[in-house]
């Protein structure tokens, strides 16, 4: 355990070291690029050859199952709307050069083994569209949605962000993570240099990459859908990126007595409130934010058929963001189904790193063809994306899962689920 806790501390502060760049030393950004080294055979691969499994998805008889949303034909036109509020993120190329950090390779391209962590960040960048378009709601606000795509966008680019006197109004809720970077900074490095000129986005593929030492993992190598919470968990915490959201992470079981720990306060009993929940005979009022994932497998080879139906079910969850998952070391993002497959947006497309996303815009975030896997052909391993923004969306998320898993051949388990009382007063 204390070895664990140091390997995390000095991760971290390897980390930190890494996220940003001062004035003096901005002509020595780009290092490396010479050296850089491209996966001639993937690109090759991703780029000019369709290799994988790939169908169009709607064939204008059968509903389709989007989230917790259903649309038939007439109604396909919205659909197609809804859709471009998803974003998508793929392979990409010639980005900032990250080092394997177990034989020192040079990479500036995930083409051919990153497509579970852009799978991953599919489904972390639609956590944190909801967030911030539920944030705005509650002030009276309506932003833009290309605004919300483009401000989500920047906790993901490849390439670092600079920072000017429009950053606080360009990063939305990128606050505390700016802070946290200065306030190191201030502390070490830059001792009487202390004008930051650029920083890393949070969720980058580089920071990534650096905290998933942590576990073993580093550039190059193919990583599970399993090892991405861990490595958002660790990411938020150490950086601050959101103090008002809280990831946890589950393998299977789902351990409420640990969501009500991170998301709650407890009061005392006696104490006046409009909303509360009882967790072993305490009082809780709701604090932080929750996205859970739970990383569930279901047989050795194949899905057993009797698990298909309540996989579909989660789809009735207003709190699901969908689930990572796919083909053997090909995952995607899956975020509906129609008839017996299901949907999602494939990762499997390299593209150029994104340098300036103000000046070359977010076209190739959002435009997209989604495609179709037979539910036969998934992969017995996936993790399942829920988020709860208030009381009462995780009141709704608790009551769905308790129903989910008093079913026959349920995905998941709840334990200390007699514990918790969602009777509260409005």
């Amino acid at each position: 355990m204390e070895k664990e806790k140091k390997l995390k501390f000095y991760t971290l502060i390897k980390a930190l070291n890494n996220s940003y760049e001062s004035k003096q030393d901005s002509n020595s950004y780009f290092w490396g690029l010479s050296n850089s080294l491209y996966n001639i055979k993937d690109i090759f691969k991703y780029n000019l050859l369709s290799l994988n499994y790939k169908l169009y998805p709607y064939n204008g008889k059968s509903i389709i199952h989007v989230y917790n949303k259903d649309y038939d034909l007439p109604n396909f036109e919205y659909l197609n709307y809804k859709l471009k509020s998803l974003i998508i993120m793929t392979y990409r190329n010639n980005y900032k050069p990250q080092v394997n950090n177990k034989n020192n390779a040079i990479y500036n391209s995930d083409c051919g083994w990153g497509c579970t962590i852009r799978s991953g960040q599919m489904l972390l960048a639609r956590a944190i569209y909801k967030v911030f378009q539920y944030e705005n709601y509650k002030k009276g606000k309506k932003l833009d949605k290309a605004f919300l795509i483009k401000s989500v966008i920047y906790y993901f680019l490849d390439n670092n962000l600079v920072l000017d006197n429009k950053s606080n109004k360009k990063y939305l809720g990128m606050e505390s993570y700016i802070s946290k970077l200065k306030e190191y900074a201030d502390k070490t490095y830059f001792t009487g240099k202390k004008d930051i000129y650029s920083i890393e986005p949070p969720f980058s593929i580089q920071k990534i990459c650096i905290m998933s030492e942590i576990i073993g993992k580093t550039c190059g190598e193919w990583y599970s859908d399993f090892d991405l919470p861990k490595i958002f968990n660790y990411i938020n915490n150490g950086f601050n990126v959101f103090p008002n959201i809280k990831i946890e992470h589950f393998n299977t079981n789902v351990d409420v007595s640990k969501i009500i720990e991170s998301c709650f306060i407890g009061i005392s009993k006696e104490k006046e409130c409009d909303k509360y929940i009882i967790f072993k005979d305490k009082k809780y009022i709701f604090d932080k934010i929750g996205i859970i994932f739970i990383s569930i497998r279901l047989g050795l080879n194949t899905i057993s058929n009797e698990y298909f139906p309540n996989i579909k079910k989660i789809f009735n969850c207003k709190e699901f963001l969908g689930f990572i998952g796919g083909k053997p070391r090909a995952a995607s993002y899956f975020f509906g189904y129609v008839d017996d497959d299901f949907l999602f947006l494939d990762p499997h497309y390299n593209q150029t790193s994104v340098k300036d996303l103000e000046k070359e815009g977010i076209y190739s975030y959002i435009d997209k063809t989604v495609y179709k896997l037979p539910m036969a052909s998934l992969q017995t391993a996936l993790t399942l994306g829920f988020l709860f923004r208030n009381i009462d969306e995780f009141i709704d998320f608790m009551k769905f899962c308790i129903s989910s898993s008093k079913n026959s051949n349920p995905i998941f388990f709840m334990s200390n689920i007699k514990d918790l009382d969602l009777d509260r007063k409005e």
